[in-house]
């Protein structure tokens, strides 16, 4: 037993306010009967009291976990700009991703407006295919955006993770990205960085149907600001990341516009269906050449399930000329319609025959061989009828605030 260092970590779990009197006596008393804070430790993240990233912080002596009106949980990510957090509202409960400038971004002017720049684009765009921005601010003079937490994994995690993706469900994941780039495109906004990385990725299931969000539109601007001269982006550099970046990206980032999006998907598609990047070099001076001059990976050579109509599809998105490529989201969207997976079609065939189901026949209780009794059948089968269709729409909202409140 460590006296010493029982006490120190005591101190260090008061301090963060993390635990409540009841549950910081709890702890106490814990601590006093084993003696052992690895013991605490576990006991204290087993009955949920606290997160392994927060019980690893006070190990190492952090003691501030709140940030205005939210406390820290977890780290979901870092960036050139920020760290996102997984915070919850200590009043209301919500979880939510908290990003937070870093103190090495906080510090650059350009860095601020770059972030500044980011919480406007989030802010302008209404999509189900998009993350969310809840609030913005500023604490401790860094700029803070609070968004939507989303339970699931980026697409990067799932090409990793699998061999070999199903088709119908990768088709899926890129169709409802293109309807998201095209509530992108409609905002009068250009995301840049589109990737594997930035695409999150909701379900369990490779047989149902996934819900996928757009992230980080840390890159983005909205379209024209080069030609008006007000991009953050120097002239002459690049942003976005290298395998995914179209050929005009490269050469000038003042030529980027929706297409442009539209490439990098098709480049995150081929990478979904083959697990592989379609121009592959030993460099970045090679992969520059290979999007410059060359051609993709035929993608029949890795997936030989592929529809010929997909493979052009694909060739087609990442053309070397914006002019060859489809003209919008919109229009990705739909030529994907036939190889995605059709669950919300089959679910809603299956409500409309229910719903005839109860529509025709006639109890058989009810005698038929007079006017009174089919009249009276009539009511009954039509007031059925209502009282379903009422029943399954309250219980279709209660679902979806339950969902949207998680």
């Amino acid at each position: 037993m460590d006296t010493a260092a029982n006490c120190a970590f005591l101190t260090t779990l008061r301090k963060s306010c993390l635990l409540s009197n009841e549950q910081l006596a709890r702890a106490t008393h814990i601590l006093a009967q084993s003696g052992e804070t690895t013991v605490l430790s576990s006991e204290l993240v087993q009955r949920q009291w606290l997160t392994a990233w927060q019980l690893r912080q006070l190990q190492d002596g952090h003691t501030r976990f709140r940030c205005g009106d939210y406390t820290l949980l977890d780290v979901l990510g870092r960036g050139n700009m920020g760290i996102v957090y997984k915070a919850r509202h200590r009043s209301s409960g919500r979880v939510v991703a908290f990003k937070v400038m870093s103190g090495r971004g906080a510090a650059s002017d350009r860095q601020s407006a770059r972030f500044q720049r980011e919480i406007r684009l989030v802010r302008a765009i209404r999509s189900p295919h998009v993350v969310r921005a809840l609030d913005s601010g500023r604490i401790a003079g860094r700029d803070f955006l609070i968004m939507e937490f989303i339970r699931g994994r980026t697409l990067d995690w799932w090409i990793g993770a699998n061999r070999r993706l199903p088709l119908r469900w990768v088709c899926e994941c890129a169709r409802q990205v293109a309807i998201g780039l095209q509530h992108v495109h409609e905002s009068g906004l250009i995301h840049r960085d589109i990737k594997p990385s930035n695409i999150m990725v909701s379900g369990h299931a490779l047989d149902r149907r996934p819900r996928v969000r757009i992230l980080d539109l840390g890159l983005g601007r909205f379209s024209g600001q080069c030609a008006r001269g007000d991009d953050l982006t120097r002239h002459g550099h690049t942003v976005g990341t290298l395998d995914y970046m179209a050929p005009e990206q490269l050469q000038d980032n003042r030529l980027v516009d929706i297409r442009s999006d539209i490439y990098a998907l098709g480049c995150t598609l081929f990478e979904a269906l083959t697990g592989r990047q379609p121009f592959e070099g030993s460099d970045l001076g090679e992969k520059m050449l290979a999007k410059l001059t060359g051609e993709p990976i035929p993608a029949e050579s890795f997936r030989e399930d592929a529809p010929g109509e997909l493979r052009d599809l694909i060739i087609q998105m990442m053309c070397r000329s914006p002019e060859g490529r489809p003209a919008n989201p919109r229009n990705v969207a739909e030529a994907l319609r036939e190889f995605s997976i059709r669950e919300h079609v089959n679910s809603g065939q299956e409500k409309k025959s229910q719903c005839d189901a109860v529509r025709h026949p006639l109890p058989k209780s009810i005698p038929q061989s007079n006017h009174f009794g089919r009249q009276l059948a009539h009511t009954v089968k039509m007031s059925m009828a209502r009282f379903l269709c009422l029943f399954a729409r309250v219980r279709f909202v209660r679902w979806r605030r339950l969902r949207i409140s998680e």
